[in-house]
């Protein structure tokens, strides 16, 4: 890894105050929620500066499963991959999907967690498993050789950057890893406390432990739209 810090053109960085860096990447298709949720609750956190990467659009949809999808998430790997090699050795960074607003600041206990690990990531409910939508990692060797381990799978298998996360920290036996409590960094299935996709009119409930909120588990973005919103109301920060 290079010591040292260089910013590309293609990067917008958003510096709030001095501290960690939070990747993301952005397609045209999810501007609206960039721009109306991501960005604005970004602003709880002061601790963090924002890294976005922007690509255009490949996926036909912007959702997990239309054509282009796994191409589009690639990106994500291979932007990870170049920020650990950027970094200097021990650098802490976050990365975050856009479909992710930020009720609380969140950096302080996400670090709690990674104490000496090399790598927290978000928990999958109700099945205990990662969702590699929010995580953590200190860039080292064995982080960086734990994505490009995750791309070159991803790639071989034809498959997202999930399932080959998944599979990578199942057999990274040299990276020390855990998952961030799913109360403080909860999912969409968390929020409806059901195992089915988001539709308008479901119950939606978050606690007031809840420090980000990931809206997956929709049908398409109108609804990850909607279900942002929902939560914003049932909140009170």
């Amino acid at each position: 890894m290079k010591k040292g810090i260089m910013l590309l053109s293609l990067w917008t960085s958003i510096c709030f105050s001095e501290s960690y860096k939070l990747y993301s990447f952005l397609t045209p298709i999810y501007e609206p929620i960039y721009r109306d949720f991501f960005l604005p609750s970004l602003e709880k956190e002061p601790l963090i500066e924002l890294h976005l990467h922007e690509i255009g659009q490949i996926s036909t949809s912007g959702m997990n499963g239309s054509p282009g999808f796994r191409e589009t998430v690639w990106n994500k790997l291979e932007m990870l991959e170049k920020a650990i090699l950027d970094a200097q050795d021990g650098e802490i960074i976050f990365y975050s999907d856009i479909d992710i607003v930020f009720l609380k600041p969140f950096v302080r206990e996400t670090l709690r967690h990674l104490a000496e690990h090399d790598f927290v990531v978000q928990q999958g409910w109700p099945a205990k498993s990662a969702c590699s939508g929010f995580f953590a990692l200190r860039c080292n060797k064995t982080t960086e050789q734990f994505i490009q381990r995750a791309l070159r799978h991803a790639k071989e298998q034809k498959i997202n950057d999930q399932p080959a996360i998944r599979h990578t920290l199942t057999h990274a036996k040299d990276l020390t890893w855990k998952f961030l409590p799913i109360a403080n960094f909860p999912n969409g299935a968390y929020a409806m406390q059901k195992r089915h996709l988001y539709a308008p009119g479901a119950l939606v409930r978050l606690n007031d432990q809840a420090l980000i909120f990931h809206a997956n588990w929709c049908k398409n973005l109108q609804y990850k739209y909607h279900f942002i919103n929902e939560v914003l109301k049932c909140v009170s920060y």
